[in-house]
């Protein structure tokens, strides 16, 4: 089974913290972000 999490705020802090683990233990992670242009930076990673 796939694990699936959405992170709202997930472009800086503890948000992106967050996504950054929760991808490093194998889940798919989704963030929302008010800010276009820095979510856009952190898709590519």
């Amino acid at each position: 089974m796939t694990k699936i999490v959405l992170i709202t705020g997930g472009n800086k802090g503890l948000g992106y913290a967050s996504a950054e683990a929760l991808k490093a233990l194998g889940y798919k992670v989704y963030i929302g972000s008010r800010n276009d242009v820095r979510g856009q930076q952190h898709h590519k990673n």
